[in-house]
């Protein structure tokens, strides 16, 4: 397929995307000046199906290469009108915290659950609802499905509350040393010194 790409100009989305590059700056502890993220907008679900052929559940967003690829939002919101009107701004911080995750793990996306996780986390993406424990993040280290999405902001919420921000950080930068979710674990268990597994998450007891 063949696109034309040309500048979007949109103070609103501008202003959303300078103040989420502030709040990831601070969090990541990352001064990003060159080759920052670029946010490309789609006009349809069609192209968005086009560009992503057989993703594996829909998506309206998603990020390459550092670049953020994001449905325009009057279609979106044609799609969901029932969505929170802060969904949408959400939704752009929680695709540019994928950019700066890669800036950290040395492109690396797994596990799924991490990945999703800290997304979810910082941009308050699917963390309206509470949960009442933990029972299949785990099953998301190379899977990819909708069921990510209801654990993984809470665990990363959990592991920044109980034992801070830099474990996290420091998780995350590993991620280039780990290739299997065994030697991930390991790791995991090396830098909070408990095990990774729900009975320790539920009852937190490291």
């Amino acid at each position: 397929m063949i696109y034309i790409i040309e500048s979007y100009k949109n103070k609103k989305l501008s202003k959303i995307y300078n103040n989420s590059i502030q709040k990831l700056d601070s969090f990541f502890g990352i001064k990003w000046i060159r080759n920052k993220p670029e946010i490309f907008i789609i006009k349809n679900k069609e192209d968005i199906n086009k560009m992503n052929p057989k993703p594996p559940y829909k998506i309206k967003g998603w990020v390459k290469n550092n670049n953020i690829f994001l449905l325009e939002k009057k279609a979106w919101e044609k799609e969901h009108k029932k969505l929170n009107p802060n969904y949408y701004k959400e939704n752009i911080l929680h695709e540019m915290t994928h950019s700066y995750f890669l800036q950290l793990s040395n492109k690396n996306k797994k596990p799924d659950w991490l990945w999703e996780g800290i997304a979810n986390y910082i941009s308050g993406t699917y963390m309206k609802n509470s949960i009442e424990k933990f029972q299949t993040f785990l099953n998301h280290f190379e899977k990819k499905d909708k069921e990510v999405y209801q654990e993984s902001g809470f665990v990363v919420k959990l592991l920044i509350e109980k034992c801070g921000k830099e474990k996290i950080l420091k998780l995350i930068k590993t991620l280039k040393k780990n290739e299997s979710e065994n030697s991930f674990k390991k790791t995991f268990e090396k830098i909070y010194k408990f095990k990774l597994n729900y009975k320790n998450l539920n009852n937190f007891t490291p």
